[in-house]
């Protein structure tokens, strides 16, 4: 294993371990879109809650296929990425709590079981 292959996998964990990965459940969401884990074609959504530095950031999917497990590539104001995970309900919805430590653009893409790219959404944190 690459020595750029260890940073990524031990930065994703500590980065996890740091922000309090979490709660799974439901919730309302509005833009991005693609398809669902699993080979699934249904299409769903992502979306970050308004947070100001040092307070909750929450995201969350809807429109997912249901029982579905999903990576979530967050990408960082200030430029390190990491994994989350979710795996949404019956309802195909799921959430993700964690904190926002740092002001500006955070980038999260929704990454099916087999990699692709099925939703995109952002929020900037003043």
């Amino acid at each position: 294993m690459g020595r750029r292959v260890r940073t990524v996998i031990v930065g994703s964990i500590a980065a996890a371990a740091l922000l309090g990965v979490g709660s799974i459940g439901a919730a309302a969401s509005h833009s991005g879109g693609g398809h669902g884990g699993g080979g699934s074609t249904s299409s769903g959504s992502c979306s970050l809650s308004p947070a100001t530095v040092g307070g909750p950031l929450v995201i969350s999917g809807q429109g997912f296929a249901p029982d579905a497990k999903y990576t979530l590539d967050v990408t960082w104001p200030y430029g390190g990425s990491g994994f989350l995970f979710a795996t949404s309900g019956s309802s195909g919805a799921w959430q993700v709590n964690t904190v926002a430590s740092w002001p500006g653009t955070y980038l999260v893409e929704v990454l099916s079981s087999r990699g692709s790219v099925v939703a995109t959404c952002s929020e900037i944190v003043a």
